[in-house]
């Protein structure tokens, strides 16, 4: 019988008393050839559910997180040789037609997958509030008066008390968590964004909390409440970012003005559970109706092998029946390129 490890409640707990070890930066390490599909895990949490062996390699790229804008593709997505990508939300469907030559599949968010995997474990109590700071990245730092914030959440009534502050492994590399851990809120985390574990060690912190609140928009709000909170936006301080222009231009892009206002007033205030409207954006933003079981996803994967080795047609970027050249053949070109470029260095350097 097929019985993948998967991290316990207890383990992320235990996890928590050495949270420099948790947090330390680390490099990458996976197989996959297009690495951002480790990143947080969401790898291994489709290969673990559709009963795939760790070291095989997706051929579909698959979004790390929630994207809420319509309008922006990150570019590493169009540019992985890959045949295949994961659609969610669905409406995205069209900027991933439009501007790439990949074959769309409308898919669930990797985490629905989580949480079905979930299903069976025991079901902690919950009281309090897990908070998520607006958070640092590898290439960009938030700026803002941590101070201030950690003091507004002091003042949040009994009902949501204690508070739990979930900091990122940049931040809290950072130091932005001593202002709450001054006041002697709880500090968590649920790991580096390379750690296998990530998404896994995020459910079992929010499952024994029951608020989860954030000065962000951002994942964490639907993971968040698909782990059983019921999710408040906490904006009480105003943050910048700090990164070059062009690393913002590629990392960062706000949403609509109109999208932002619709998720504040959606989670403007906190309720005691999650109501039907916020459950049912949630479903949305999460591509619930395209959850496939177990042995669907693997058919799904598995079928991005062909796409990878074959050539197949596309009706993409606007201009009817797109020719599409296995990937498979055109990543080996380029790593035989790689290579005699390496030996034509070396050889230069002998001669």
């Amino acid at each position: 019988m097929w019985n993948p490890t998967i991290l316990t409640l207890e383990e992320t707990l235990a996890s928590q008393d050495n949270l420099s070890h948790l947090c330390a930066d680390r490099p990458l390490k996976t197989n996959e050839i297009f690495t951002p599909n480790a990143f947080y895990g969401i790898n291994a949490i489709l290969k673990k559910y559709a009963r795939l062996p760790q070291k095989y390699s997706l051929k579909v790229v698959v979004p790390h997180g929630v994207d809420i804008r319509d309008d922006h593709i990150w570019e590493a997505d169009i540019k992985t040789l890959l045949p295949v990508v994961f659609c969610y939300p669905p409406y995205r469907e069209r900027i991933y037609i439009n501007q790439t030559s990949k074959k769309v599949i409308l898919s669930a968010s990797p985490f629905l997958y989580l949480v079905e995997m979930l299903k069976e474990q025991p079901q902690p109590a919950r009281c309090g509030t897990i908070f998520f700071p607006h958070h640092s990245t590898h290439h960009i730092t938030v700026q803002m008066d941590f101070e201030h914030l950690a003091e507004e959440l002091t003042h949040l009534g009994d009902e949501y008390k204690p508070v739990t502050v979930c900091i990122y492994w940049r931040d809290f590399n950072l130091g932005h968590h001593i202002p709450f851990q001054k006041r002697r809120m709880r500090i968590v985390s649920a790991g580096h964004i390379y750690e296998p574990d990530f998404l896994f060690r995020f459910y079992h912190l929010c499952s024994i909390h029951r608020y989860s609140a954030s000065n962000n928009l951002g994942s964490h709000i639907f993971y968040s409440i698909k782990s059983g909170c019921s999710y408040f936006r906490f904006d009480k301080v105003k943050c910048s970012l700090i990164a070059d222009e062009h690393i913002l231009k590629r990392d960062f892009e706000k949403p609509t003005p109109a999208t932002e206002l619709a998720f504040k007033s959606l989670f403007c205030k906190p309720q005691p559970f999650t109501t039907t409207k916020q459950l049912k954006t949630v479903d949305y933003y999460l591509g619930s109706d395209y959850f496939k079981s177990k042995s669907k996803l693997r058919k799904q994967l598995l079928s991005a092998e062909i796409f990878d080795k074959v050539v197949f047609f596309v009706h993409n970027k606007g201009r009817g029946v797109n020719f599409v050249c296995p990937t498979y053949f055109r990543r080996s070109v380029r790593i035989w390129k790689r290579r005699l470029l390496r030996i034509i260095r070396r050889l230069s350097r002998l001669l």
